[in-house]
């Protein structure tokens, strides 16, 4: 097995302002697009990255708005967050790519296979954006906006908000996403109100690509899974036991292991270099 390889981050230019993005893997290999939740940025994505270079060609934008990528519209929207993203995807790879997304990357994820069918050739999405009316009330109460306190009192409440969604992690992804949350500002916020007015139940159903869906069994996200796959002309699912919303940073291994084993997703294996989508012009580096 060859070794993994270096991660290199970069911006695209696109019509409406840059896309940050960190890549690894190696020429001629399958292109893998990770898309991350809110509010991360593409950071959450480094150590699945490494374990997956060996075999892919992974690209992870910072969706618009977040992370060192410009937003393309205020307030945020799934439509034109996912249109810059496979925008931005496109000046790279010249064809079809392997996408995945976990929660409000699944939905713009979902959005890109729905709108643009012809960039997705196979699909996965970790918590995906079905949602009952319980959730679609809850979620954006869960990422409602802070007021700034004089004391800083805004900070411990935004961390205690970011411990509370996987109370076992490492501190310092609470640390990453408390800061990340600090940078998007309303970003933050309107993420997960976009998320809850996408019909995500019209566009799982007219999915033509192979799809995986999955979710870690405490993820809050998991009872919808299911439904979803019940959804799926041409689905599998699975799960993770014990993973909660970090389960990308948390369970990379797992993660690389499920990615590999689904053939009907991720054809590494019997992949013909040949027939790799081709690479575009570079992109400024860092």
């Amino acid at each position: 097995m060859s070794s993994p390889a270096a991660l290199k981050r970069s911006y695209v230019q696109i019509s409406s302002g840059q896309v940050h993005l960190r890549r690894a893997g190696r020429d001629g290999a399958p292109p893998l697009v990770l898309l991350h939740q809110t509010p991360s940025t593409s950071a959450m994505y480094e150590p699945l990255m490494q374990r997956l270079s060996s075999h892919f060609d992974v690209i992870a934008p910072d969706t618009p708005g977040f992370g060192a990528s410009d937003a393309v519209s205020d307030p945020f929207a799934i439509e034109s967050a996912a249109a810059a993203l496979c925008e931005a995807v496109g000046m790279l790879i010249d064809g079809p790519c392997h996408w995945f997304g976990h929660h409000t990357g699944a939905a713009l994820a979902l959005q890109i296979a729905t709108t643009a069918p012809q960039r997705v050739s196979r699909l996965a999405m970790s918590g995906p954006c079905l949602l009952d009316d319980a959730l679609r009330t809850a979620l954006p109460q869960r990422a409602a906006l802070i007021p700034c306190e004089p004391d800083g009192g805004h900070l411990n409440a935004l961390w205690q908000r970011m411990r509370a969604k996987d109370p076992a992690a490492d501190p310092g992804i609470w640390e990453r996403d408390t800061l990340a949350a600090v940078a998007a500002g309303h970003a933050y916020p309107q993420a997960y109100h976009a998320v809850t007015r996408v019909d995500s139940e019209t566009q799982l159903a007219a999915l033509s690509c192979p799809t995986l869906v999955f979710a870690g069994t405490d993820d809050p996200l998991y009872p919808q899974l299911a439904a979803a796959y019940r959804l799926l002309r041409n689905g599998r699912k699975s799960e993770i036991a014990d993973a909660r919303s970090s389960v990308c940073v948390r369970a990379p291994d797992a993660l690389a292991r499920l990615f590999s084993a689904c053939r009907d997703l991720m054809d590494v294996l019997h992949h013909t270099p040949g027939r790799a989508p081709r690479r575009r012009g570079a992109c400024v580096m860092w």
